[in-house]
């Protein structure tokens, strides 16, 4: 990872913005903070830094936090970005994810601030080093499958990140399956009427944008289709994952080669169901 990590903290309260700080340089003393209090100094700080990652109350007097996101994803669409709040419910929680937060936190419990942070760092970069060496990842899936045990069945994958979807995609390919896919539940509607409802396996993320979510895709599928299997994916923290996730197989973001075709066997079941091309 890069040496020093800047990250833009949105936060009204000086209180809570020391304890913002003192949590994350307790872990990382190398990383630079810079502090937005008003609507203003926020817009102003995204339009004269890059940041890493940005921190953001999720009430602002005079602003609001699903306001700072909308704008963060305007500005710097790539950066991830964490709401804090000691009053947030799950439902407003859930529904920014939606909006594209990267995460939530309560501010009473700062090992979870921790533990945030280093997974949005952690899967920032790992997106930035997919787009810059995708041949090495290429070289590197193939010897992970060899021991793997992979099929021929036909799988529709969903999911709005281009570059997790790329490589969900090359890992199932290599290992045998036929795959469709989608960058939403509205364009997956349409593969799925396009290939005659002749799919074995659903993959799909749980949160995505265009207004239907995995689960409910899910669910409309099964109807058209009850033996059809589904797995769903996320790469949001376990504790809200649960809270969205349907029963049924489930893949935590980022995973390995290995959990990703082994996952996707388990649910379609261990011997490989033959299909005439």
């Amino acid at each position: 990872m890069i040496s020093t990590q800047r990250i833009l903290i949105l936060e009204d309260s000086l209180h809570d913005r020391q304890l913002l700080e003192e949590t994350l340089l307790s872990e990382v003393p190398s990383f630079q903070i810079i502090h937005a209090q008003t609507k203003e100094e926020f817009e102003a700080a995204l339009e004269k830094n890059k940041f890493d990652l940005i921190i953001s109350d999720f009430s602002i007097p005079s602003y609001s936090g699903t306001a700072a996101l909308a704008l963060s994803k305007q500005i710097q669409p790539d950066t991830p970005f964490i709401f804090v709040s000691r009053t947030i419910g799950e439902d407003c929680a859930v529904e920014s994810l939606k909006l594209g937060a990267t995460d939530y936190v309560l501010k009473d419990r700062p090992g979870q601030l921790t533990q945030a942070v280093q997974r949005a760092l952690r899967e920032a970069q790992e997106r930035i080093e997919r787009k810059g060496d995708s041949h090495a990842e290429s070289e590197a899936i193939l010897p992970a499958q060899k021991n793997s045990i992979g099929g021929n069945e036909k799988i529709l994958l969903v999911e709005d990140d281009p570059d997790v979807r790329k490589f969900v995609h090359y890992v199932l390919v290599h290992a045998g399956y036929q795959i469709q896919e989608a960058a939403n539940g509205v364009e997956a509607l349409k593969v799925w009427r396009k290939n005659a409802m002749q799919f074995d396996l659903l993959l799909t993320d749980i949160v995505m944008p265009g207004g239907i979510s995995g689960g409910k895709l899910a669910e409309h599928l099964c109807v058209e289709r009850p033996n059809l299997k589904v797995v769903f994916m996320s790469g949001y923290n376990p504790d809200i994952a649960g809270k969205m996730q349907p029963p049924g197989y489930f893949l935590q973001k980022p995973c390995s080669i290995e959990v990703i075709i082994e996952t996707v066997r388990n649910c379609l079941g261990e011997s490989p169901q033959l299909r005439e091309s």
